[in-house]
């Protein structure tokens, strides 16, 4: 049951990716769309990922934050709120998400997991690079972010037990 949560984690990371990748020529709408199933996916993967973790890992308390993340990028996107307020809604939820990662590193580091740890530090970067090019209307920080992180995901689902 790991290995399907960090799968249908790293699908959403890919697919909020390619929503993020302008040389498909998305519209508008289908932009929108993949972003929001992509996120849907991740806030998915994680909640099964944190009902699998031990209640007392940092895994399990990364993987609440990280869907919180998911869930308020989702939040900016279907509630009716002003560009800003969906800018502000994505920076936090990108944020949040870094944390999220930073803890499940920690946790990597301490049964001292090098995958775990990189995949995680992947996703961490990532986030980052996503939260910073939303505030900083840099969409190549934002896109290099998304593939980052799909990058980060996917190894972590290759690897899950």
């Amino acid at each position: 049951m790991r290995r399907f949560a960090a799968w249908v984690q790293a699908v959403g990371t890919i697919v909020a990716a390619i929503g993020e990748t302008p040389s498909f020529s998305w519209t508008p709408e289908q932009m929108e769309n993949l972003l929001l199933w992509g996120n849907v996916l991740q806030a998915t993967g994680n909640g099964l990922s944190a009902d699998l973790n031990d209640p007392q890992s940092l895994d399990h308390l990364g993987n609440i934050i990280q869907a919180s993340g998911n869930s308020t990028i989702i939040a900016g996107t279907i509630l009716d709120v002003s560009p800003e307020q969906e800018l502000a809604f994505t920076i936090k939820g990108n944020q949040l998400q870094a944390l999220g990662s930073s803890l499940s590193l920690v946790e990597g580091l301490e049964r001292r997991d090098a995958i775990h740890f990189y995949s995680n530090a992947l996703q961490v970067k990532g986030n980052i690079l996503q939260a910073e090019g939303a505030r900083r209307a840099r969409k190549d920080w934002s896109l290099a972010g998304s593939w980052i992180q799909a990058t980060g995901a996917t190894l972590s689902a290759i690897y899950s037990d």
